[in-house]
């Protein structure tokens, strides 16, 4: 329950920001703040599924009919779901927010960004002058470092890192799962760090 309040919050935080801020609807910042609260819908239908079904406001036999399984375990598809949603939303949040900072770097320098992520969010955080740059620095590059792992099925495969951000650590060790590192309450979390 907790987890979807923080995800409806984040949501709602984004519509405020793209009202805020008025981009016209052909402008990619505009898009990007839209597709950016739409990637948390999925993550509140799933979290609102467990949920109904833990305190039996739906029965096991509705879900089955809704999702069309009429046999075996449900509770093992629900998990995976509930997986593969999760890596689905850092995959796709990053890639949003990768966008979106070079859009912002572009119409900053007008001159194409350059290629590599963690430069851009060096050179945008340069143009700000933001203060306490190092942490913002791991904020925008944590969710970067989980994408990349997901090219080798979820396993680190660089040097070991680890990021430390408000208490919260994130390690990424050579060879090994990065599962660990990513609850939902972890995910929003960076969500909301980055967005803020």
């Amino acid at each position: 329950q907790e987890s979807g309040d923080r995800f409806y919050n984040l949501r709602e935080k984004l519509i405020i920001l793209s009202t805020k801020y008025g981009y016209p609807s052909q402008d990619g910042r505009s898009d990007i703040l839209n597709n950016l609260g739409w990637l948390i819908v999925p993550v509140l239908i799933r979290m609102s599924t467990l949920i109904s079904l833990d305190e039996k406001i739906i029965t096991q036999e509705k879900i089955r009919e809704v999702f069309r399984l009429y046999y075996g375990d449900l509770q093992t598809p629900l998990q995976l779901d509930i997986s593969y949603t999760r890596w689905s939303f850092i995959i796709f949040f990053q890639f949003q927010i990768e966008t979106l900072l070079k859009i912002l770097l572009l119409h900053m320098e007008e001159k194409n960004p350059p290629r590599n992520y963690s430069k851009v969010v060096e050179r945008i955080l340069n143009i700000l002058n933001i203060p306490e740059k190092e942490k913002k620095i791991d904020i925008l590059n944590v969710l970067a470092y989980a994408r990349n792992a997901f090219h080798s099925n979820g396993i680190h495969l660089n040097d070991d890192y680890e990021f430390i951000v408000d208490n919260l650590t994130f390690k990424f060790l050579y060879g090994k799962p990065i599962d660990e590192n990513f609850s939902f309450d972890k995910i929003h979390y960076i969500a909301d760090g980055i967005i803020s």
